[in-house]
């Protein structure tokens, strides 16, 4: 695993180049190195220092930090911290590939709390809004078996 030395790389980089307009990248280079070396706390506050960077603002890469961040709550079973993060995500940055990505990272974290209509809600409108993405098929096939799983759960009224 390179995680190690991408994580030393990057913060060498922030330092010796703090003047660096595009420095936020190097937060999320460390960000991803941290979370890939198991350390996920610290990964989301390098994430949340993309996020808050004047710099930033509006890019891609802040984008891809706030999914992040709920990739991280994620791992951590915070799904309510995730959901939110994924939210801001969709609701705040105008990328495609991270606003599909939000919808089905929410809808998963959705089906965890066994919110199934809730991630319906959110499978249903990633295929709406992004119907070539490459989500798209992996919400149908999530759709398909939420709304069996929900179909089960629910008592039978005669």
């Amino acid at each position: 695993e390179a995680w190690p030395e991408s994580l030393a790389t990057a913060m060498a980089s922030r330092q010796k180049f703090e003047s660096f307009e595009l420095g936020y990248e190097f937060s999320l280079v460390a960000g991803r190195s941290l979370f890939s070396l198991g350390r996920i706390g610290e990964a989301i506050n390098e994430y949340q220092t993309v996020v808050a960077d004047p710099q930033a603002r509006g890019t891609e890469t802040a984008a891809q930090a706030q999914w992040r961040i709920g990739e991280a709550y994620f791992h951590q079973d915070k799904f309510v911290e995730a959901i939110d993060a994924f939210y801001r995500t969709e609701s705040l940055y105008g990328f495609p590939h991270w606003r599909a990505a939000s919808l089905l990272e929410a809808g998963k974290c959705q089906e965890k709390l066994g919110n199934q209509k809730h991630a319906l809600k959110l499978y249903r409108q990633l295929v709406e809004k992004f119907p070539e993405s490459e989500f798209a098929e992996q919400a149908k096939r999530r759709i398909h078996a939420t709304s069996q799983r929900a179909q089960i759960s629910q008592p039978v009224n005669r």
